[in-house]
């Protein structure tokens, strides 16, 4: 029986990994490991159900932030037609005959409080006012004629309802002004959104609490220099902004595999060793438009002072042929969005807001690329820099969503997406957003603020 034992142990030894054991390893050790090693396997899998629940939510609250803000957009258009109607020179016709109008209802109908309500908003919308902002006015219309009546002597249901709506809608100022001074505390589908958007950022909260960190992911182990880490999994991407036809036009969820992206974008210096690596020949088609041309035709040579900085001036063969030679690729448009935006699906890779100073774009007044990695507010949470800032940036992505495999061939005529912003940026707080995307010819497109950075895909397990 002790052999037995002996044998027993020693074959369960050789079915585990030997890291795992000592060599003298007893069995009832052995077991209370195997017990642990399951009930780390089953916690691990608890966690990804509930990073997934989360997620599941914040893609939820986010299509309700969406519908909600759209619903309000119709809402604000629709006040503002009635407030342009209700403006000089024809105000004063104008108040009179939609008074006159709710005025007539209000006699007709009978005396309960619902009759009234059936009877003016079927007056509103006679008059031509929007259903929105004939829902919104309806209980301020009710609430006044009924007051109205209850004075001594009783408020005639035309002076009531005119001034409910020359309070509503005042003959002075801007549009903003009417709006923020009163309308957008009437209109419900301004409770909605901000309902809505409250529930959005509880979900994101509650998301960021469930992220597994980069360091536990299998992938972390196997990390190549210079690049970090975005671990797979569901995410929310859009609304897109910029160029916003196609497959990114509206928030929609996506399910992005592991991947390893550049820390920083690829710089001049790295990419002289590429062309350093090919025959003269081979690497004239691939010379940056922004280096200084030699005079005895050798190769091009960086500007002084500028080997840290990201090359650019660069097509999008001339990239693939880079990323093919490090054994990368370029990252997708919905990886690259994914690395900018995080699974909170940020506006901005440092928050939801616009702030000055955080990227190199052109209100900072250089003018040029700066050192990659030199701003230091322009990082995501993966760790990534300039995703927002310093240079745009090719994707491997055509705007149909279609991933390009291989560079087109000559005569060609492919464009692809170009994502992030640059230091040449005019209107930073859209193109520094992780949601800009715009299409460029994907050969021959040399421009000074455009580069790229290399990713790779990463093991699951």
């Amino acid at each position: 029986m002790k052999h037995a034992a002996r044998l027993s142990r020693t074959s369960i030894r050789a079915a585990l990994p030997s890291a795992l054991f000592p060599r003298r390893f007893p069995l009832p050790a052995l077991l209370l490991s195997l017990g642990l090693l399951g009930a780390a396997s089953s916690a691990v899998a608890q966690e990804g159900a509930a990073r997934d629940a989360a997620q599941a939510r914040f893609a939820a609250a986010t299509e309700r932030e969406n519908s909600a803000r759209l619903e309000l957009w119709r809402a604000h258009n629709e006040h503002q037609a009635l407030w342009q109607r209700l403006r000089a020179p024809a105000r004063s016709e104008a108040l009179t005959a939609l008074g006159t109008a709710l005025a007539g209802a209000a006699s007709s109908a009978r005396p309960e409080r619902a009759a009234l309500e059936r009877a003016l908003s079927e007056a509103l919308g006679s008059s031509g006012v929007g259903a929105r902002a004939a829902a919104d006015l309806l209980p301020r219309l009710v609430q006044a004629i009924v007051a109205g009546q209850r004075q001594v002597p009783p408020l005639e249901p035309q002076l009531a309802t005119t001034a409910t709506l020359e309070k509503l809608y005042p003959a002075d100022g801007a549009w903003i002004d009417a709006w923020n001074g009163g309308l957008a505390g009437v209109a419900a589908s301004a409770k909605a959104y901000a309902t809505a958007r409250e529930e959005r950022l509880s979900a994101r909260k509650a998301l960021l609490g469930e992220i597994r960190p980069v360091a536990t992911h299998p992938a972390a182990r196997q990390l190549p220099d210079g690049m970090v880490l975005v671990p797979g999994g569901s995410y929310t991407l859009g609304p897109a902004k910029g160029w916003t036809t196609g497959v990114a036009a509206a928030a929609r969820t996506v399910i992005v595999k592991s991947f390893y992206l550049d820390r920083f974008e690829v710089t001049n210096a790295q990419y002289r060793e590429f062309l350093g690596s090919l025959t003269r020949r081979k690497a004239e088609p691939f010379y940056p438009s922004t280096w200084s041309a030699t005079e005895d035709g050798q190769l091009p040579q960086i500007p002084e002072g500028l080997e840290d900085h990201p090359v650019t001036g660069v097509d999008l063969v001339a990239a693939m042929a880079y990323a093919e030679w490090r054994d990368a690729r370029l990252p997708t448009e919905e990886e690259w969005e994914v690395a900018a935006a995080g699974p909170a699906a940020l506006e901005y890779p440092w928050g939801e807001s616009y702030e000055p100073g955080k990227a190199n774009s052109l209100d900072q007044l250089r003018g040029l690329a700066a050192r990659v990695g030199a701003f230091a507010g322009d990082v995501s949470g993966f760790g990534a820099f300039d995703l927002a800032g310093n240079a745009s940036e090719w994707t491997a992505s055509l705007p149909t969503g279609e991933v390009l495999r291989k560079p087109p061939t000559e005569g060609q005529v492919r464009n692809v997406i170009v994502r992030g912003g640059s230091f040449l940026s005019e209107d930073p707080r859209e193109s520094l957003s992780s949601r800009y995307r715009w299409p460029q010819p994907a050969r021959g497109t040399q421009r000074s603020d455009l580069g790229f950075r290399c990713a790779k895909s990463a093991r699951e397990r």
